[in-house]
């Protein structure tokens, strides 16, 4: 079986920012940064095209790579007001092509991506989603942003040509990832759980892990919403694994400041967190993240998420592993509200290919017996 069949993806990392100041200021093709698509635009002190300064751009966890890149001829559609020009259908906005004339009408081209993955493919809405920027985009030196783990595939040109009135809407997507269909066995729990007790280390600054060669699958709260409420961490390791392969100390101070993930790197899982010396949730510093080893299994990942509710104990589902946190707006353990999980699937062993029946050794011919 295949633990999930669809599911939401969220942003591998924080979306970084590609500046196009230089680039966007005459005739050329513009892109985010290799693997990435688009999923906001800065605007500095002007109107014109040239003052579309920077692009924010993301990927999708466990993704690697863009594929199927496409150039889509907008010429005709941004020429008229009131006319939409999107890229088809599961496929993201990855650049833009300008003229050398300074409003919208001047984008003569997309350039249009689908994301990669290794174990499956990714699904976008039936139908973009459409956001209104009417008044976003009107104030000099701003960003506007599609809402999380979303992608930009297209946007809507008003009535005027000049940038910041012409961008009144743009359309967004968000993605699904469905495993490649094949069966899978999802590996058990190599022995029950192991209780880790981390009051006293997690109780200011410093770290709460696992035992070597575990991973977190349950957090327990002692009912308060500091962080050092957090008391016991719950440690599994899958059947057959003989411990870690490899372990990063993945560093989360910016990305866990604000609302958003904090996710470890595909087909890897926490371990541990370690805290500085203050007691919200934007103190966990980093998270440690760490791959398992398996010498004699081909092994698969796939992931969802699951809503949490942390001053009390959270768990992921059985036989799970915790690869990522999300927090709310606010910056204690209740806002710790969402976790990402990821199953670990053994690819059934192939029967052996016969050995070819070989030929018989043909017998000798006899010699004849003399008169």
């Amino acid at each position: 079986a295949v633990c999930a069949t669809l599911f939401p993806t969220v942003y591998n990392e924080a979306p970084i920012n590609s500046s196009i100041d230089v680039c966007f200021d005459s005739t050329n093709t513009c892109r985010c940064a290799a693997g990435y698509a688009i999923t906001g635009l800065y605007k500095s002190s002007c109107q014109e095209l040239s003052c579309l300064d920077s692009f924010r751009c993301a990927r999708p966890h466990g993704s690697n790579g863009l594929i199927n890149c496409v150039s889509v001829d907008t010429t005709a559609t941004l020429a008229f007001a009131n006319s939409t020009a999107l890229c088809p259908a599961e496929k993201v906005l990855t650049g833009l092509y300008r003229t050398s004339c300074e409003n919208l009408s001047c984008i003569h081209q997309f350039e249009c991506c689908e994301f990669s993955h290794p174990d499956g493919t990714y699904t976008a809405d039936a139908s973009p989603t459409v956001i209104n920027w009417v008044l976003s985009f009107d104030p000099f030196y701003v960003w506007c942003d599609l809402p999380s783990n979303s992608y930009m595939v297209g946007f809507w040109r008003a009535d005027t040509t000049d940038l910041v009135h012409a961008i009144d809407y743009v359309e967004s997507t968000k993605l699904y990832f469905t495993p490649n269909p094949i069966q899978v066995q999802e590996l058990p729990y190599q022995d029950p759980p192991i209780i880790q007790d981390i009051t006293q280390s997690f109780n200011s600054a410093g770290w709460g892990v696992c035992p070597t060669n575990y991973s977190i699958t349950t957090i327990y709260g002692s009912g308060c919403t500091e962080l050092n409420c957090i008391e016991q961490l719950g440690c599994s390791r899958p059947l057959e694994s003989t411990g870690y392969k490899t372990c990063v100390d993945y560093d989360i101070t910016l990305s866990f400041d604000s609302a958003g993930w904090a996710i470890c790197p595909f087909n890897m899982f926490i371990t541990g967190l370690n805290r500085s010396t203050c007691d919200q949730l934007s103190c966990i510093e980093t998270i440690r993240c760490c791959e398992f080893d398996f010498p004699t299994a081909t092994i698969a990942a796939c992931e969802n998420t699951t809503d949490w509710y942390c001053p009390n104990n959270c768990s992921v589902p059985t036989p799970m592993y915790l690869s990522g946190l999300y927090r709310g707006f606010c910056n204690d353990l209740s806002c710790l509200t969402e976790a990402l999980y990821m199953c670990i699937q053994d690819y059934p062993t192939p029967a052996p290919t016969p050995l070819p029946t070989p030929a018989p050794t043909p017998l000798p011919t006899p010699v004849p017996t003399p008169v």
